[in-house]
């Protein structure tokens, strides 16, 4: 058997839901590096088709294609919202946002050096980030 890393495959398979088509490129390349494009149905699969790829494939560029064409009145094309059970998800999800704006984070950092320059040039770097609102200087006996 031929090994390889340039090469093109296709594959298609038709189930009761409907569809679907693989479609894979491959080109030398030093390091494994993937490019994958799945439907948005499947983006939740993409991890755990990364590992899978992964376990045969050891160098290469890859470029690997699904595409999903739902066969007619398959189960999912009827579905349905239901308002009461989102408008309680949405509530939930405000509710939970409005606890994330009362969380407060506290954690101890070390300086190497424990010049007043030193903490100040921490000091000024640090709050750059907009997530920290406070910051000050602790010191005195260890």
């Amino acid at each position: 058997m031929i090994r390889s890393m340039t090469g093109f495959a296709r594959v298609e398979r038709q189930y009761e839901f409907g569809r679907l088509s693989w479609e894979m490129r491959s080109v030398n390349h030093r390091y494994l590096e993937f490019g994958l494009r799945l439907p948005e149905e499947f983006r939740p699969l993409e991890a755990d088709i990364r590992t899978a790829l992964g376990q045969y494939l050891s160098r290469g560029k890859i470029d690997a294609s699904l595409r999903f064409h739902e066969a007619a009145g398959a189960a999912g094309s009827g579905l349905e919202l239901n308002l009461p059970l989102a408008r309680e998800l949405l509530s939930v999800q405000a509710d939970l946002a409005k606890l994330a704006e009362h969380i407060t984070v506290f954690t101890e950092i070390t300086l190497n050096d424990h010049r007043r320059e030193d903490f100040i040039k921490f000091e000024t770097e640090i709050r750059r980030y907009d997530a920290v609102q406070e910051c000050h200087l602790v010191s005195g006996g260890y």
